[in-house]
């Protein structure tokens, strides 16, 4: 079994690159319309918490970030328990990790 292993700033950087290619690509771009960290944070805990990815063969996992990580937003993603409430407790994640066979 192998793990394929990406840090969490680098993922939030490919999905605005990605979101910013495509929002060009159609003629209804807004200004303010830039992919967010909130955006990002959201999306990746509804995904973690899915269906889709919870009852599969080759779960996505998040990997808690070491001390020195925490904080420093080019090496680490805070994530709220409550993304409704958007701040409060949580916990800071380094990386996503898939193990595959």
């Amino acid at each position: 079994m192998t793990e394929l292993r990406v840090e969490l700033p680098v993922v939030f950087r490919e999905m605005g690159f990605i979101r910013q290619s495509v929002s060009s690509s159609s003629r209804k771009t807004s200004a303010g319309a830039e992919y967010s960290l909130s955006r990002f944070v959201i999306e990746l805990k509804q995904f973690m918490q899915s269906d889709q990815n919870l009852h599969s063969d080759q779960q996505f996992r998040m990997e808690a970030a070491v001390i020195e990580n925490t904080k420093n937003p080019k090496k680490s993603v805070f994530i709220p328990r409550d993304i409704s409430c958007g701040f409060g407790e949580g916990s800071y994640y380094q990386a996503i990790l898939l193990q595959r066979q």
